[in-house]
């Protein structure tokens, strides 16, 4: 009978492992939403020992807003032994970001109140004293819609084949505003851009090099 009872308790927890392997994507979700405090939705996660592959990866709008989802990318590939990505400083070899969608709408003509503020206003302060160092990201297929610009009466549309980072670490933070430089800067858009993602003029300017190719 003591035989039986071990062979049941282990039956018990590899059905809550398999149960937990197959619900990994709405766990991931849920984790994701109560850490960032924003809804954020996966449809499917697969785990290696040397890579992550993510699909339909989601940041939800806040309600109010026309289009549903603020971010979304289709594809993701985080390549890194599991070794460095637990070690600090925390090392990853490349990210991959395939099919990205991002949603800007203001809610005022000066662009001073939009979506992406509301979402900031609602995420917590990043805390960690790890260290990460990003050695190459590489994002294709992006495609930006801008909403309730001035006297815009409908989208602005900006696509931009492929953009490649390399060297990207948490001490000199992410180069957001030579980013919006390399997409916005002929549009004449620049300027409301970097107040949409940069209220109060708190983005780091970093010296990261950037490629479009």
């Amino acid at each position: 009978m003591q035989k039986m009872g071990w062979k049941f308790v282990i039956l018990i927890i590899l059905a809550a492992v398999i149960f937990l392997w197959l619900i990994k994507a709405p766990v991931l979700s849920m984790v994701l939403t109560q850490k960032l405090r924003v809804p954020i939705f996966v449809e499917w996660v697969s785990v290696g020992f040397d890579h992550t592959d993510m699909r339909n990866f989601k940041i939800k709008n806040p309600e109010g807003f026309k289009a549903p989802d603020a971010f979304t990318v289709k594809e993701t590939t985080v390549d890194s032994p599991w070794r460095q990505m637990f070690g600090n400083p925390c090392v990853i070899d490349q990210i991959l970001l395939n099919d990205i969608f991002v949603d800007v709408e203001f809610v005022n003509a000066l662009g001073s109140k939009n979506n992406w503020t509301e979402i900031s206003d609602k995420m917590p302060k990043p805390r960690s004293d790890r260290e990460v160092l990003i050695q190459k990201m590489i994002l294709t297929n992006i495609n930006i819609e801008i909403r309730g610009l001035g006297l815009m009466a409908k989208p602005t549309l900006r696509h931009v084949d492929r953009l490649e980072f390399e060297g990207i670490d948490s001490q000199q933070g992410f180069p957001t505003e030579e980013l919006i430089h390399k997409v916005f800067g002929e549009s004449g858009l620049e300027e409301f851009i970097n107040d949409a993602f940069n209220p109060g003029g708190l983005l780091k300017d970093t010296a990261n090099p950037l490629k479009i190719l």
